[in-house]
C-alpha cells in the first residue's frame, strides 16, 4: 500500500474514533442534565391536553363562587376516576376553568391529596390508655379497682371488636343502639366496684372522655 492510502486510512480511523468520542459525550452530557433534575420532576406524570378538558368538562358543572364541601368532594372523586392527579399542570387547568385550586383542597382535602390515607382505628391498647388517663388516674383508684375497671373495658372494647366483625362488609361504623347493650354491661361491672360517690364522679369522666364526633369504625366509650 502506497504512502497516501497509508495517509488517507490513518485519517479515516481518527476520524472515526473523534466521531465516536463525541458521540459518548453527548450521551453523557443528556444522562448528567437527567441526573440533575430534581426527583419530583423526573417522577412527574405527563398532565395531557385531554386530561385538561376533562378538567374543565368536570368543573363545568359548578360554580366557584357557591361551591361546597360535598361538590368539592364530588369533583375530586370525578378527578380520580378520570385518573386526573394533583399538581402544577392540573392546578393550572382548574385555574383555567375559573376554580381556585387551594379552594378545592380546603373544602376536601382527604380526596384532593391521593397520598393522604384515612387514619386507622385506634387499637385496644390505645383506647385503654386514654381510659387510664382520662378516667382512672383522676378517680384515684387502688390497684385492685384500677385492674377491675381495666378488664371492664378490655371485655368491652371486646364485645364491640366481635359487633364490628359480625355486621355485613361495608356497613360502616354500628349503630349506637348495637352498642348501648355493652356499655350497660361494662358500667354495671364498674358500679359493683366502685362507691357511690366515685361511681357518680365516673359517669361524669366517662362522658367527657367521649369524642364529640367519632369517626367511622371507631366507638364512643
Amino acid at each position: 500500500m502506497n504512502r497516501p492510502k497509508l495517509v488517507l486510512v490513518g485519517l479515516i480511523i481518527v476520524l472515526v474514533f473523534m466521531l465516536g468520542k463525541l458521540s459518548m459525550e453527548i450521551v453523557f452530557s443528556q444522562n448528567k442534565s437527567q441526573q440533575a433534575q430534581p426527583k419530583e420532576q423526573r417522577n412527574r406524570k405527563t398532565f395531557s391536553s385531554e386530561q385538561a378538558v376533562v378538567v374543565q368538562t368536570i368543573l363545568s358543572n359548578y360554580k366557584n363562587a357557591t361551591l361546597t364541601a360535598s361538590q368539592a368532594s364530588e369533583i375530586q372523586e370525578n378527578f380520580k376516576k378520570a385518573g386526573i392527579h394533583a399538581g402544577p399542570e392540573c392546578n393550572e387547568a382548574i385555574v383555567a376553568a375559573g376554580f381556585d385550586p387551594e379552594k378545592l383542597r380546603i373544602l376536601s382535602p382527604a380526596v384532593h391529596d391521593d397520598k393522604k390515607e384515612r387514619p386507622s382505628p385506634p387499637s385496644s391498647e390505645e383506647k385503654l390508655k386514654e381510659v387510664e388517663t382520662k378516667i382512672l388516674i383522676p378517680l384515684s383508684l387502688n390497684s385492685t379497682q384500677t385492674d377491675q375497671i381495666t378488664k371492664a373495658y378490655t371485655d368491652f372494647f371486646q364485645g364491640v371488636e366481635n359487633l364490628k366483625r359480625s355486621q355485613p362488609q361495608g356497613k360502616g361504623r354500628l349503630d349506637k343502639a348495637a352498642i348501648e347493650p355493652l356499655q350497660k354491661v361494662r358500667d354495671e361491672k364498674i358500679r359493683t366496684i366502685l362507691p357511690a360517690g366515685k361511681f357518680a364522679k365516673y359517669r361524669e369522666l366517662e362522658k367527657l372522655a367521649r369524642p364529640p364526633k367519632p369517626a367511622e369504625d371507631t366507638v364512643n366509650k
